[in-house]
């Protein structure tokens, strides 16, 4: 019995740990409409960029469909379960980059899709420092 309490109690810790190492620490929403200009221009560039960086780093990314009346309702969930939609149901504006900290849902950080790559990147891991403090 005492094995098995032990091995159980081993098992949440490692739980736990991985649950720790796999959270994000930052949320990246990205506002775009199939109407916008700048989201007709960057728009698969931006998404390659920032997906890539998700991949290597403990980010989740949303997108912000800001195309129509339905579209923005289909967001509203996503954005509402990461604690978002307080700050961005005011956030109108197309082809905008928001970041917030994870731990928070506060916003850190936000920029235009139009900015050069190596922009985005370091505006991205500029972010990612403050947020790990």
């Amino acid at each position: 019995m005492k094995k098995l309490k032990a091995l159980l109690s081993l098992s949440f810790i490692l739980i736990s740990l991985v649950s720790q190492a796999q959270s994000n620490e930052l949320y990246i929403v990205i506002n775009e409409a199939s109407w916008c200009k700048y989201c007709k221009a960057n728009g698969e560039r931006i998404h390659e960029l920032i997906d890539k960086y998700a991949l290597d780093h403990k980010v989740k990314v949303i997108n912000n469909d800001m195309t129509n009346n339905e579209t923005k309702q289909k967001s509203i969930p996503t954005l509402k379960k990461y604690g978002l939609y307080n700050y961005m149901q005011y956030q109108k504006v197309t082809a905008m980059v928001f970041v917030f900290d994870a731990k928070n849902s506060e916003i850190a950080d936000k920029f235009p899709i139009k900015l050069e790559n190596e922009k985005i990147l370091k505006h991205l891991n500029e972010t990612l420092e403050l947020v790990q403090g």
